[in-house]
């Protein structure tokens, strides 16, 4: 049997007094030595010795208050440096990956984004090139890196069946990814955290992030966009389901033999208000959803998000019956056309559920606010808030340069066959 040292077991106990600290710091914009003391149950020189090391390491400012003259000296507090903390966020569909780089304050510092071209998706290598690209997006942003910034890692969220605890992509059709060690690979190549999850997932938890405030513990999140997926908040965690595979709102049936799915069968949700099959409602000439948006008249956009907002109300509804959350959250492209696509689906979900589930709010998320590239960096801020390792901006450029010398490159993504059964069969 294998003993944990004491030496392990009292580093261990440091880190989870840091991270407390941390998450209440994070938490809440001022405090004070002494308050955090009260909270955490920690002595005061336990939070006076993590506090120093804060204040060295740059990721907390002292700030006096302005107290009253002759009533003693005044207060310290003490304020996170959320500006300083910068990660990395992924957003993986079959037609693109956006990368963004943003602060703990949510604010983005850098975006790109690479097509993902048909033909490419096409070919048996096709998965292969993804991660290629994954990778070739993450070097882009080490090398936007703020200066004096703090990096924490790189969130990646992809549409599929993904392992969120061992970032394994188990089964991504799209993305042509089987059974995949994502995460496994990238945190031996890169020095810093991987995170590796679901796109909506991703999502979910930055909602979670951005409404800190907030106490909710059962949320239905619905994320409409290249394609259209949930996820399910039960007594304030993810649920995933009994093989990672809870969640899939886009393949509910709201037509009876409806429109063929990717998924290869009929009637889903996805095949019906997913942003790939407005654009072919709309005569397939526009070349994205934005200019789609602008060049569509009034009339055929009022038409056309009539029909999809109430396909997504009547799954919506269904839902709430069977979940009975406290809120629903909407987010992804799709809600771009909030103003054509929000009655009619908030109508036909007031239809389809009982009383009084029919009081439950929906709130639509702002694109710009919390998109899959977003929800995939609160999945890195979330993992350093438990274990806060971080590497200086000044270390994760020199790591780049050193990669590049060495030939890493996106031509390096690992060979398929030494990861799929059967050399990469489905």
């Amino acid at each position: 049997m294998q003993v944990r040292s004491e030496s392990n077991s009292h580093q261990r106990m440091k880190q989870d007094n840091r991270a407390h600290v941390l998450r209440l710091l994070q938490e809440q914009p001022h405090m004070t030595r002494v308050k955090l003391a009260e909270l955490t149950g920690l002595t005061k020189q336990t939070v006076t010795n993590i506090i120093q090391e804060l204040l060295t390491q740059q990721l907390v400012a002292e700030e006096a208050s302005k107290g009253a003259a002759g009533v003693g000296r005044p207060p310290v507090y003490l304020r996170f440096r959320r500006e300083k903390l910068t990660a990395a966020g992924i957003q993986v569909t079959p037609s693109y990956i956006r990368g963004i780089l943003l602060d703990l304050d949510a604010t983005v510092l850098y975006e790109t984004q690479t097509e993902l071209e048909p033909e490419m998706m096409e070919r048996e290598d096709g998965g292969s090139q993804v991660v290629s690209r994954i990778r070739s997006t993450i070097h882009t942003l080490l090398s936007r890196l703020p200066a004096d910034s703090c990096f924490m890692g790189a969130g990646i969220g992809l549409q599929g069946i993904i392992d969120g605890s061992g970032g394994r992509v188990k089964f991504s059709r799209y993305l042509k990814l089987f059974d995949y060690p994502l995460k496994e690979l990238f945190s031996k190549e890169f020095p810093f955290i991987i995170c590796v999850d679901n796109l909506v997932r991703a999502f979910a938890a930055g909602e979670i992030w951005r409404k800190r405030h907030q106490a909710w513990r059962h949320v239905l999140c619905v994320y409409a966009d290249q394609a259209v997926g949930g996820a399910i908040l039960i007594d304030g965690k993810l649920y995933t389901g009994n093989d990672w595979q809870a969640g899939k709102f886009g393949h509910t049936k709201v037509v009876r033999n409806g429109r063929a799915c990717r998924c290869g069968k009929k009637g889903c949700v996805e095949a019906h208000i997913s942003i790939p099959v407005l654009l072919s409602l709309a005569g397939g000439h526009y070349r994205d959803f934005d200019e789609m948006l602008h060049h569509l008249n009034e009339e055929a956009k009022s038409e056309l998000f009539e029909e999809a907002g109430r396909h997504l109300g009547f799954a919506i509804g269904n839902a709430v019956n069977l979940l009975n959350p406290e809120c629903i959250i909407v987010g992804g492209e799709l809600t771009k056309a909030r103003s054509w696509l929000e009655q009619p689906m908030l109508d036909e979900m007031r239809q389809t559920v009982s009383i009084p589930n029919d009081r439950t709010p929906l709130y639509i998320s702002d694109y710009d606010q919390n998109n899959g590239g977003i929800g995939a960096a609160s999945l890195v801020f979330h993992q350093w808030l438990l274990d806060p390792v971080h590497i200086s901006a000044e270390d994760a450029k020199a790591w780049l340069t050193r990669s590049r010398l060495n030939g890493i490159g996106d031509h390096d993504a690992p060979s398929f066959d030494e990861h799929l059964p059967g050399g990469g069969a489905n």
